[in-house]
Order: structure tokens, then C-alpha cells, then sequence
């Protein structure tokens, strides 16, 4: 569960994020509407771990965001499928944070389908002519961010919302936001090389 840091943003807001890793380094990803516009955000773990993240980029293209955690966060690195769409009619677990209060609830749903060229009002989440994924799943407000792992485990992508009049959930296909992670990887080894370096004498 990540809130944005009341110090540094007029915001208040709370969603979900999870973990991977890039280059060997974890970071939490989320959506970018999940951040607002805070730089620094509060992480809070499964385990009860807690701490400060530095917002260190938001994709300009799909509703996205990569947070570099203060320190190393104990929860596992969740991995991307070898490649492909997910399955129509695949089975498929949603995790998230319910209405900002409900922690840690995961939902059943399937695989509706994969579309592109949505006709949404206004931003595209995942791009324009990038794969969304659908899925016939309840999200509540405050999923967004959160992570939609198949059976064997893995992510096949991330929550952003859902269709109004439907039963849809639209979530940011796995294939779309590897192609930004790998844009962020050199600036996330950057920031952890800055932390890591001694402070200099005055």
C-alpha cells in the first residue's frame, strides 16, 4: 500500500503498488494517478515493513510510475511472463487495497479478452496503440496499481480501472510496461549509486 507524503504534496491519496526488479534493485510500480504529484511516498508492506520512497519516474505515455524504496524492501520481486497475451477465459487473481481501508484483498476474475485503440475519454492508460488487457473482475476504488498474477504466479499486468456501464476492469498489458521499465532501469541504477556514495567533507 503506498499514501503520498502530506509534506511533500497538497494531496492525500492511497492505492496499491508492487514489487519487481530492475537490474537486481527493487522498486515498486504503480499507477501515475496513484502518486499524484508527490516525490516522496509512504511504503507499507504486507509484513508490517514501512518507509519512505522517492518517486523516480512517471511515464509520460501510459498510467504509470516507478518508486525506488528508501531501503530494501523485504517482499519478493514479482516476474513478467516469457511473452504473449494472456488466455481469454484464463483465470486470474486481482490485488489491491479496496477503498483505501481494505488491505490486502485479492478478487477472482478471467480474461476477457486484449484490445488496443480504446475508445476512452481522454488518456489512453496503456498508450495510444498499445494492448490493454480486460477482465471481467470486480476493482473497487483504490486497486488501481495493483497487480493481476495468473496461476503459475506471474504478473500479466496492472489495474488501472474500470469500464463504466460493464463489468470490465481494464489493466495495463505486462508487454506495455516492460517496454517503459527498461526506458527507467540506467536511472535507477543512477539513484541507488548516488545513495550508496559517501557524503562529501564540507
Amino acid at each position: 500500500m503506498l499514501r503520498p507524503n502530506p509534506r511533500r504534496t497538497a494531496v492525500e491519496n492511497s492505492g496499491t503498488g508492487w514489487v519487481t526488479a530492475l537490474a537486481g534493485i527493487k522498486v515498486v510500480i504503480t499507477n501515475r494517478h496513484v502518486v499524484s504529484h508527490a516525490s516522496v511516498v509512504l511504503l507499507q508492506f504486507h509484513d508490517g515493513q514501512a518507509m519512505a520512497g522517492d518517486v523516480l519516474h512517471v511515464s509520460s505515455a501510459i498510467d504509470m510510475a516507478v518508486i525506488l524504496p528508501r531501503e530494501p524492501p523485504n517482499a519478493p520481486a514479482l516476474r513478467f511472463p516469457p511473452g504473449g497475451n494472456p488466455l481469454r477465459g484464463e483465470r486470474v487473481v486481482l490485488c489491491g487495497h479496496p477503498l483505501g481501508f481494505l488491505r490486502w484483498v485479492t478478487t477472482e476474475g478471467v480474461v476477457a479478452g486484449v484490445a488496443s485503440d480504446l475508445p476512452m475519454q481522454g488518456e489512453n492508460p496503456c498508450g495510444d496503440g498499445q494492448s490493454c488487457v480486460l477482465l471481467d473482475a470486480q476493482a473497487a476504488r483504490g486497486v488501481s496499481g495493483g497487480p493481476v498474477v495468473d496461476r503459475t504466479g506471474y504478473v500479466i499486468g496492472m489495474v488501472w480501472g474500470v469500464i463504466p456501464g460493464t463489468s470490465l476492469t481494464l489493466a495495463i498489458h505486462t508487454d506495455v510496461l516492460a517496454r517503459e521499465l527498461l526506458l527507467v532501469q540506467s536511472r535507477v541504477e543512477e539513484a541507488l549509486a548516488r545513495r550508496r556514495a559517501p557524503a562529501e567533507s564540507p
